[in-house]
């Protein structure tokens, strides 16, 4: 007789943790934060070029997401939605010979996303358009013309999956990956340099967050996205960066 009171109770405590647990579906989420990254650019082929870049700095990182069908339906149209990142450097300089120049490093990305929630869990699908820019100014602040070094501005379609979990009531895990390739390059693919090259990129992020209350969090996140670069029939070269920060967030 207690063994068939206590049953009923361990379904109702479970269906409880379970709802506790369910991935959050907002409408609107927002969050900013610091980002610090490195970032190196060079040949790959065992050659050497006038490529070559490799420095540390620090910025802001912004993500996006809306879902005007969140608040009204549970459907699939309440999970069709858009979304928007952007990694901005803050304060980057470039040195040669002792001469230094403005510089600047910039990810904007932007697109159509579409959420997949079972419980806990959700797959996150999302495919659009990447913008990866690095970008040395011409002169120096000593009245030095920028050398051979090309500025890259990569442009071209991104698609990508991402899967994320409530792993208590206040922590979730995401971990999201992509595929990009590149329509433009930005100087690297200019008649100076490699008309003929092509690019492909791959990136992901892994973030924690921790919520502090309805609908605030914390994200702490990693990053790391590389661009595989052929340059021409005999080299190769790539543009890679590491990246991590924290993020505070808010959902609606």
């Amino acid at each position: 007789m207690r063994l068939r009171l206590l049953l009923p109770l361990a379904v109702l405590s479970t269906a409880a943790v379970a709802d506790e647990l369910e991935a959050r579906r907002p409408t609107v989420d927002l969050g900013v934060g610091f980002r610090g990254f490195t970032r190196t650019f060079g040949n790959t082929d065992g050659t050497s070029t006038t490529l070559g870049y490799s420095g540390a700095s620090s910025g802001v990182a912004a993500e996006a997401s809306y879902f005007p069908g969140a608040f009204a339906t549970k459907s699939l149209w309440g999970d069709l939605g858009l979304f928007a990142e952007g990694q901005l450097s803050l304060g980057l300089t470039t040195t040669f010979s002792s001469n230094h120049f403005a510089t600047s490093a910039t990810t904007v990305r932007g697109g159509l996303a579409v959420r997949v929630p079972s419980g806990r869990h959700m797959l996150l699908v999302h495919a659009g358009v990447e913008s990866r820019a690095f970008s040395v100014a011409a002169t120096s602040v000593e009245g030095v013309n920028r050398p051979a070094l090309p500025n890259v501005g990569f442009l071209g379609p991104r698609a990508g999956l991402g899967y994320r979990v409530a792993l208590t009531s206040p922590i979730t895990l995401q971990v999201k990956a992509a595929f990009g390739w590149a329509l433009q390059q930005g100087e690297l693919g200019s008649a100076g340099y490699f008309p003929s090259s092509s690019t492909f990129g791959l990136d992901a992020q892994v973030a924690v967050s921790f919520a502090i209350t309805a609908g605030v969090e914390v994200r702490v996140i990693g990053d790391w996205s590389r661009a595989f670069i052929t340059l021409d029939a005999s080299h190769t070269a790539a543009d890679q960066s590491f990246g991590g920060g924290v993020m505070l967030a808010v959902g609606l």
